[in-house]
């Protein structure tokens, strides 16, 4: 549009024959008056067909699949560095070669509360995070954030440093662990698991905790403790630099123990509601494709380990080792909920702030 004109419009039409050959005559309104543009009618259609044809094709080229309703959309996905990022890898990966059922515009962050953040401004619609935070989130936004899958179960390990032997929680009695994040999940998990195995985390072990993971590995290789508890992928890059070290203790099996057979969900997939309603069967899409995308991970180690590498999501050669101990799956409806719950229930006990005050579990999931 030009500055100070006002735009073109279509003023009315007529035809005619001359000399057998049709012609339109288009009057266009001006501003300073009008102007008449000759097209012939033979040209016109032809030109008219060349731009369906290009319709046509351009409508069949907008995915390989499509929504249920035949909407083919955009979703923003955010996923975290490591094990949780991994499960989404395979999702990314035939998204961006125009293989998945929508367009996932999958991006990875290393912080949980960087996630948070685009999901509390709409840059993203649906994504990974910590179960406890998803809870604190549904609670601040009133509902506005929905959880819609489990996707990561235990990946946390109590590792014994070189040369110490420790196969039960009872073998800590007397011990010093390492760990880090002290006032979150991990704390209330190994608080809660050692009051149940008949140990006063306060009285029977002492447990000091660090600012990283990465520090903890350091001393635990150095012997500066006697044990300490590590998620993956640090438990797969000590068993690396430490060929010798004992299993442990699987995080996992002991909480499964205690809880009458139910699984550690420490981590979600999340979705805005409002993107929820808007789109219903895209977020059904999405569950869908993200469990393929899930079992790829789990049942291809090595081809997921190079995707993993591809994306700097985690080094292909620790990848490789940590994914099959990763717990990386895709779960929905009761089994969901039950494992959800439970976990949300027991830190609840601990400390209500940790999942938001209070739990709304009519409005929690969806659906």
């Amino acid at each position: 549009m030009i500055s100070g004109k006002p735009p073109l419009a279509i003023g009315g039409y007529k035809t005619y024959n001359k000399r057998k050959a049709s012609v339109i005559y288009l009057k266009i309104k001006e501003n300073l008056g009008c102007m008449k543009i000759k097209i012939k009618i033979k040209s016109l259609f032809k030109i008219l067909a060349v731009i369906t044809l290009i319709s046509i094709l351009l409508a069949g080229c907008t995915g390989s699949g499509g929504a249920h309703d035949g909407d083919y959309l955009t979703i923003n996905v955010g996923g975290l560095n490591g094990p949780t990022g991994i499960a989404m890898l395979h999702l990314r990966d035939i998204s961006e070669k125009g293989q998945a059922t929508h367009n996932y515009n999958v991006t990875f962050d290393a912080a949980p509360d960087v996630i948070q953040g685009k999901l509390l401004s709409g840059e993203v619609d649906i994504a990974a995070l910590p179960t406890n935070m998803a809870a604190v989130l549904h609670s601040k936004t009133e509902g506005e954030i929905s959880i819609i899958a489990g996707n990561r179960l235990n990946v946390l390990y109590i590792l014994p440093a070189p040369g110490v032997e420790i196969t039960s929680l009872d073998d800590l009695r007397g011990k010093t662990v390492f760990t880090s994040g002290q006032g979150s999940a991990q704390e209330y998990v190994l608080n809660y698991l050692f009051t149940m195995a008949g140990l006063d985390p306060e009285s029977d072990l002492t447990i000091e905790y660090k600012s990283e993971h990465a520090e903890v590995l350091t001393l635990l290789l150095s012997g500066k403790c006697d044990a300490a508890l590590l998620p993956q992928p640090f438990v797969t890059t000590a068993r690396l630099n430490a060929p010798g070290l004992s299993a442990g203790i699987d995080v996992g099996d002991e909480w499964s123990r205690f809880t009458g057979g139910v699984e550690l969900a420490m981590s979600c997939i999340v979705a805005r509601r409002s993107f929820i309603e808007a789109n219903p069967d895209a977020v059904k899409d999405f569950i869908s494709d993200y469990a393929i995308s899930a079992g790829f991970a789990a049942g291809n180690p090595d081809e997921a380990a190079a995707i993993a590498g591809k994306y700097d999501i985690l080094p292909e050669d620790i990848a490789r080792q940590a994914i099959p101990h990763s717990a990386i799956a895709c779960i929905t409806g009761d089994d969901m909920k039950a494992s959800i719950l439970a976990y949300l229930e027991i830190l609840h006990g601990q400390n209500p702030a940790s999942v938001g005050g209070s739990l709304h579990n009519e409005t929690l999931f969806y659906p």
